[in-house]
């Protein structure tokens, strides 16, 4: 008499996704800011990986990913970990959500528009905001030349948002500025510039309404450096600006299309999302 095998089901194993390799970017950065937290770790690396996927990764000089949660970390340019660290005064909140001044302190990143971006008409601003509402901000960026007389030569000088609008200087021999109308403090902004005519703001990926126009010019880059919430201005110094933003990215770069635009936002949202302090 034939008696039938017994079949024996065999548990279906679920496929794991594959972990994306660590890119050497992120982890030069990683091991300079000695991040050691695994969330932060991957976020890192995911960024760069977007970054480079877009085709933008090349376009920056600095990235500043405001990770690590004190100061050390935060000053480090994810870029390249060995340029452009930031010099942070006293006054600054280091936390998990990123950096907030106490509207009496300032961040020099070392970094020239004169000397460090391309040139006059292909450059751009990149920051992520989490700070809602224009109450107690004044400028973000802002930093000048001056000439042999001491009179302002250049001017680049950035509001995020003040009286419902964006506002962005670029100051050479009369004021040059661009406004758009901006009900939000929160998000990616990005002041973007590719050729001697055109400025072009976007929030969070998407242009923004212009508001006012006065003139454009090619203009001229300031040559003293890129003061977060600090005015630098070289015929009298460094001082700080009042401001209490909370920022949780900062980069600067080559202009961006629009499409360039959108897909940073896609990255940094990302990255944010991760790091559980999108807004």
């Amino acid at each position: 008499m034939f008696t039938p095998f017994a079949f024996i089901q065999i548990p279906k194993v679920e496929s794991i996704p594959p972990i994306p390799p660590v890119d050497p970017d992120a982890q030069a950065f990683i091991t300079a800011a000695d991040i050691t937290n695994p969330t932060e770790q991957t976020a890192i690396n995911t960024l760069v990986l977007d970054l480079k996927s877009f085709n933008i990764w090349s376009k920056y000089s600095v990235i500043y990913p405001f990770v690590g949660g004190s100061k050390k970390p935060c000053s480090f340019n994810l870029k390249d970990p060995n340029s452009f660290k930031i010099g942070f005064s006293q006054g600054w909140t280091f936390n998990q959500n990123g950096i907030t001044s106490n509207g009496e302190c300032y961040g020099d990143t070392g970094f020239s528009p004169y000397n460090d971006f391309n040139s006059d008409t292909n450059y751009q601003y990149s920051i992520y905001s989490r700070t809602q509402g224009d109450s107690n901000d004044f400028h973000t960026l802002d930093m000048t030349s001056c000439d042999e007389y001491g009179y302002t030569a250049a001017i680049h000088n950035l509001f995020i948002r003040t009286s419902g609008q964006l506002q962005f200087y670029d100051v050479y021999g009369g004021y040059i500025s661009r406004t758009y109308t901006n009900k939000n403090g929160n998000g990616l902004y990005t002041i973007s510039r590719t050729n001697s005519q055109t400025y072009v703001a976007y929030r969070n990926g998407i242009e923004m309404d212009v508001k006012g126009l006065t003139a454009i010019s090619p203009g001229s880059r300031p040559l003293s450096t890129v003061v977060i919430t600090g005015l630098n201005d070289p015929c009298v110094g460094i001082s700080p600006l009042v401001t209490i933003k909370n920022y949780a990215f900062w980069a600067m770069g080559d202009g961006l299309t629009s499409i360039e635009s959108s897909n940073l936002y896609t990255a940094v949202q990302a990255f944010q999302t991760t790091l559980g302090r999108a807004v």
